[in-house]
């Protein structure tokens, strides 16, 4: 009697152990699938658009819409089986200064090229220039004495993601991703959390060719310090503008973690 041939599980490559990757993958959680996603490095200026009018946010702030080849922007910075280092554990900034956290949100940096942040820098340039129209109406003076915002107050104002290159100290570009760490907001309502897998990368050694084990569900807890990494992040409405400047926020949405490669060095 012939017997069924075995069905491949999902995620499985040749050399991979499926039997001890037996976890189920998370539920209600980012999802990046039907989305264009674009690779940091390849953006192309003349595909992003902004809104038309500036708009309200439910928490008191503004926002105008910000689009990527009429998508939302949503970008890589690596493919799997390459990945990028995080410098730093997922968590709250902290202030160089005093060492305390600064606010309640959470983030991480993810170590980019020179190339990659180049082009960043590029689409940052085009942001600013496209946004100072919308300046007046995003921060109106405080009362009719004051005078209003002038284009290099507006500039000063700007939140970058990025961080460019410390060469003295040898430390690469980095880019900051937030990372949605409350399942639940302040009214019991559900928030997106980030999709997190964590994998071996393996070769095959046959023909050499690299891939990844069945992956299994993590957290945003294992973001750690050293955590190889392939992430997306996809921008959230637009860009902002509030009590705290302006900018673009690009929570995580998606993350491998290649545990075999981590490393605890860092910064």
């Amino acid at each position: 009697m012939s017997s069924k041939p075995a069905t491949k599980p999902a995620f499985s490559v040749k050399g991979a152990d499926p039997s001890k990757d037996t976890a189920p993958a998370p539920v209600r959680t980012a999802s990046t699938s039907g989305q264009k996603i674009v690779m940091l490095g390849d953006l192309d200026i003349s595909k992003f658009r902004l809104g038309t009018e500036l708009k309200k946010g439910n928490n008191g702030d503004k926002y105008v819409e910000l689009f990527y080849d009429d998508a939302r922007f949503t970008y890589e910075v690596c493919k799997l089986p390459n990945y990028a280092r995080c410098p730093f554990k997922a968590g709250p900034y902290k202030s160089k200064e005093t060492g305390q956290e600064q606010g309640s949100g959470w983030n991480i940096q993810v170590e980019i090229t020179h190339e990659q942040n180049a082009n960043y820098n590029e689409f940052e340039t085009w942001l600013i220039e496209g946004c100072k129209k919308f300046m007046h109406e995003a921060f109106p003076p405080k009362s009719d004495k004051m005078p209003p915002i002038t284009e290099a107050e507006f500039v000063r104002k700007y939140n970058s993601l990025v961080k460019g290159a410390d060469l003295a100290k040898g430390y690469p570009p980095s880019i900051r991703m937030a990372v949605q760490h409350e399942p639940v907001d302040a009214n019991g309502n559900p928030r997106t959390m980030p999709k997190i897998y964590k994998a071996h990368l393996k070769e095959n050694p046959t023909t050499g060719k690299k891939g990844i084990t069945k992956p299994i569900a993590g957290t945003i807890n294992d973001l750690e310090r050293g955590s190889a990494i392939v992430p997306v992040a996809a921008v959230s409405r637009g860009v902002y503008f509030g009590g705290t400047g302006w900018g673009i926020k690009a929570p995580l949405s998606t993350a491998y973690i290649l545990t075999n490669c981590s490393s605890a060095d860092g910064p």
